[in-house]
């Protein structure tokens, strides 16, 4: 059995290297956004669903096909490869399914004029081979098949969650300027943080990174209150879903700073979701004051989404808040310490960062969507590597 999965471009490697920890995979490999693998059942997908921080969707691989832009001859290749393919065994009679198509890149057709044709075929296929009935919807699926185009590369497969995966349900407060579940999970791993490292967020908003971090480290499902639709069918196994609160609430090795009440309380009721309220050390504090806090020489990583200029933020207000996060940092960062930031492309905070006591030692571009970000990660310029 083959599967693939969809996520944010960029942070293929790091969605390959979570999935590889909760199950084994074999024959990876990395297509744009997508990565494609070999798993032994269904199970492995299964499991993949209720853990996997990092990715969007996730999908039963049937087949992957190269196309033209010629709408005539893709309808008439992936009918090919459906009439080819083998999906009966999870269909039954009268079934309602599901036919989603995303796309990336630019083509000369419409999303929905593939699903509308790739739907017949389906039933037809299934008519053919059972001499029974199933019924296209496009909401109420018992089971849910996925097309993903990326220019021409196009993947075809079940899609057993029918969801998108970066969702969180712990997200009940937010603001316009959070970021993605996903990518926050993504710093935290791309930092290498483990479980007795003390990490910070400064700028927390509404506590994506402390959250995703706690998440993670103790082992919680991140989608285990999802009502999935395979929840009901003989292939589902729920003695796969297990929690180990791993992380003591007596020693607190996460926190989330930030300067607005209003930000700090809407992250405790996200965290209480979430069902890590107690993992988390939530402070009210501004940038300038976290070295009063004692905290001098404390952190090991301070990974964060700093904020941007904007109507409400001068360039001069964000420069000066910039200065002073760089100048906090280096007081309360360990020696061997390090600063994970995401950031626009050109950001005036990389200017900053070579004027101050800090240096980049890496980075990687991402994209959010259609923008495109950059992954810095910087030491002191004392440390020697």
């Amino acid at each position: 059995m083959k599967a693939f999965c969809l996520t944010n471009l960029g942070l293929e490697k790091i969605s390959i290297d979570e999935i590889s920890k909760l199950i084994k995979i074999k024959n990876s490999k990395i297509t744009g956004s997508i990565i494609s693998f070999d798993i032994d059942s269904f199970k492995d997908l299964e499991k993949i669903y209720y853990y996997s921080q990092s990715i969007k969707r996730a999908s039963l691989l049937l087949f992957e096909t190269d196309i033209s832009d010629d709408f005539s001859d893709i309808v008439e290749k992936l009918n090919k490869k459906i009439s080819e393919s083998n999906f009966n065994e999870f269909m039954k009679e009268k079934y309602r399914f599901k036919v989603e198509c995303i796309r990336e890149g630019s083509h000369q057709f419409k999303s929905v004029d593939i699903v509308r044709n790739i739907s017949k075929s389906i039933k037809d296929k299934y008519k053919q081979d059972t001499g029974k009935e199933i019924l296209p919807v496009y909401k109420g699926e018992n089971i849910s098949f996925l097309i993903y185009i990326n220019d021409s590369k196009c993947y075809f497969g079940i899609d057993f969650s029918s969801i998108d995966l970066s969702k969180r349900d712990y997200k009940i407060f937010n603001h316009n300027e959070s970021m993605s579940p996903t990518i926050a999970y993504s710093l935290i791993k791309y930092a290498k943080v483990k479980k007795d490292s003390k990490i910070l967020d400064p700028f927390c908003g509404t506590g994506a990174i402390p959250i995703e971090a706690a998440v993670s480290f103790s082992n919680i499902p991140i989608n285990k209150n999802k009502d999935f639709m395979f929840k009901n069918e003989k292939y589902y196994d729920d003695n796969l879903i297990i929690e180990n609160n791993e992380i003591s609430e007596e020693e607190k090795n996460i926190f989330a700073f930030d300067k607005e009440f209003r930000h700090i309380r809407n992250a405790i009721k996200n965290a209480t979701v979430a069902g890590v309220e107690n993992k988390i050390e939530f402070k009210e504090c501004a940038i300038k004051n976290i070295s009063k806090e004692n905290y001098l020489d404390f952190f090991d990583f301070i990974i964060t989404d700093p904020p941007i200029d904007s109507k409400k933020k001068s360039k001069e207000t964000i420069r000066n808040l910039y200065k002073e996060f760089l100048n906090q940092s280096n007081s309360i960062l360990k020696k061997k310490g390090r600063i994970i930031l995401i950031v626009k492309l050109n950001s005036m905070i990389e200017e900053i960062i070579i004027e101050s006591g800090f240096e980049i030692i890496d980075s990687i571009l991402i994209y959010q969507g259609k923008e495109e970000k950059k992954i810095l990660k910087l030491k002191k310029k004392n440390d020697i590597l």
